[in-house]
């Protein structure tokens, strides 16, 4: 039988599957539900002690796992070995042209910029060699890894909203797969496995001081529990359905394995683990588009595994546990400390928030932008709320500030302006007209300026300043009369792709604006802004005085 028969077969029988699942999760649910009613008591005390082994994830692998083939996927670095194991595996093999299981692309900035094909993964098991060598592909393996345990797949109709709609209209399908096994083939941080006290004496390390006041970070111990972290919960308010036939309430997680090979320690690793057992995209002509609303391919959410990895929970002592607290808090039930991740400026704030709300983490999203229209108001040179005008170089960034600016600066709706940009895949479209907003929501357009006018274009983040220097150019094309109109631009974070090239571009096209264009950063990443010192177009702020004012609330 060719491939796509078998491929056929197996949808059809995996729908199948889902509608007898789907009958199965309504009588569980009725069952929960009449469960929850009996004991809420007992549920409270539940919830606030540590999460149980069942909360955290399943321990028997979901339905279609029984009758597929598993699925083997790899970073670059193990691809060799992949395809020997799949060949022995005999598992599905895809020819070249229809596409990666996994794509391991990187952005500009040389950041994750993965996908992976949600119809080819979901509901089936999956073997997921992980490479420890090969440092830099860490995040991007630990990622993957979370995608795997839960997924949204976006209804196919929220590609007229480029994608953007689907979470707070709950139009997504969620999916998972059945069963994961992570192999470790070398396990890198295998030596670093326990604790030892240690003491500086004549500038050189011992641990032969019973009363050492430092200790080893056991890292073999801390990168199990980053594997072993669970899988993301839905965005709310909750998907429509259920791609893989297992219950969305009380959540199904898959169960996840780790396999060793001739690990170093192993009681102290297994003490280590927790508790427990968008944009759709398809490829076309050898690029890929987000315009497609049957893509089969999805962005990995890096921003959102990234947040839960560092909420995972503190590990649990090692057996048979320890003698005395050295903090008066409680041993049993296990207390662990509050954990609080402050973003500054953060580009996407919801998803990132709602991401880690299982974990107990406390998320604080704060941003720079009102402090800063401050200082701006506050200068000597300011030019006043008649003559200065706001412009965002897209309407994401005018949604995200365009309050802050009226709550800042004063100004009228019709000075707080917004440019309309599009991004299909690689490919960014712009349309050359400067738009703002009425108070009833009307759209409307600005088709001149004046010499006399201040012009400050404001961002969170920029690569190489093409969308912000754009933004200057489109101004200028708008100004009517002699003179030479003036320019601030203000981006809260200088990423210039983290190289220093792409920051000496970034320079040659602020000189090329000339002395009435300014530049405006923070310090949230000195490994650029450095670079910027002695330029005299350029002012960087330190954000040091406003973290110390959030840290002390």
């Amino acid at each position: 039988m060719s491939q796509e028969g078998n491929t056929l077969l197996r949808v059809k029988a995996l729908e199948e599957e889902v509608a007898r699942q789907n009958i199965r999760l309504a009588q569980l649910e009725a069952t929960v539900e009449a469960a929850s009613r009996k004991s809420s008591k007992s549920s409270a005390q539940q919830q606030s002690s540590v999460l149980s082994t069942k909360d955290h994830r399943a321990s028997v692998p979901g339905v279609v796992a029984r009758w597929t083939k598993p699925v083997v996927i790899a970073p670059p670095g193990l691809e060799e070995l992949r395809a020997k194991l799949v060949k022995r595996l005999g598992c599905e093999a895809f020819a070249e042209e229809l596409g990666p299981t996994v794509s391991y692309e990187r952005f500009k900035s040389n950041d994750p910029n993965m996908r992976f094909n949600w119809a080819r993964v979901v509901g089936r098991r999956i073997v997921f060699l992980f490479d420890t060598v090969d440092q830099n592909r860490l995040f991007e393996q630990l990622s993957l890894l979370q995608a795997l345990q839960g997924f949204a797949v976006p209804d196919a109709e929220d590609c007229n909203a480029a994608w953007k709609s689907y979470v707070m209209a709950g139009a997504y399908s969620w999916g998972r797969a059945s069963h994961i096994t992570v192999v470790l083939p070398w396990y890198r941080p295998c030596q670093m496995e326990r604790t030892s006290r240690w003491h500086l004496r004549d500038g050189k390390w011992t641990n032969g001081d019973p009363e050492g006041q430092w200790l080893d970070v056991p890292t073999a111990q801390y990168m199990a529990r980053l594997l072993s972290t669970p899988g993301s919960v839905p965005p709310l308010p909750g998907p429509s359905a259920s791609l893989d036939g297992m219950p969305l309430s009380p959540l199904w997680r898959p169960p996840l394995e780790l396999l060793f090979v001739e690990l170093h320690r192993c009681f102290a690793m297994v003490q280590a683990m927790p508790n427990g057992k968008d944009q759709q995209v398809a490829p076309a002509d050898g690029k890929w588009t987000n315009g497609d609303p049957e893509g089969q391919w999805l962005d990995v959410p890096t921003a959102q595994y990234m947040a839960r990895l560092l909420s995972t929970p503190g590990s649990v002592p090692p057996l048979p546990g320890p003698s005395a607290s050295l903090d008066g808090m409680p041993l049993s039930p296990l207390w662990r400390p509050p954990l609080e991740l402050l973003f500054v400026e953060l580009h996407e704030e919801l998803p990132i928030s709602h991401s880690v709300s299982d974990l107990g983490a406390t998320m604080r999203m704060e941003r720079f932008v009102p402090y800063f229209l401050e200082r701006f108001k506050a200068a000597d040179d300011y030019a006043g709320p008649a003559n200065t005008f706001v412009l965002f170089p897209d309407r994401g960034a005018f949604k995200r500030d365009s309050e802050s600016v009226l709550q800042k600066l004063n100004l009228d709706g019709d000075h707080i302006l917004y440019i309309n940009k599009s991004r299909v895949g690689e490919s960014v479209s712009r349309v050359e007209k400067l738009f703002y907003e009425k108070s009833d929501r009307e759209v409307c357009e600005v088709t001149s300026l004046s010499s006399k006018n201040h012009i400050l274009v404001i961002d969170d983040f920029t690569n190489s300043g093409s969308s912000l220097f754009g933004a200057v150019n489109l101004a200028r094309k708008m100004v009517e009369g002699e003179g030479m109109i003036s320019f601030s631009i203000y981006v809260t974070h200088m990423l210039a792709a983290y190289d220093p090239t792409t920051v000496s571009g970034l320079l040659r096209k602020l000189h090329d604006l000339g002395p009435s264009c300014r530049f405006y950063t923070t310090n949230t990443i000195p490994l650029t802004t450095d670079l910027l010192q002695g330029e005299s177009q350029v002012q960087v702020l330190d954000i040091a005085d406003f973290l110390a004012a959030l840290v002390m609330q």
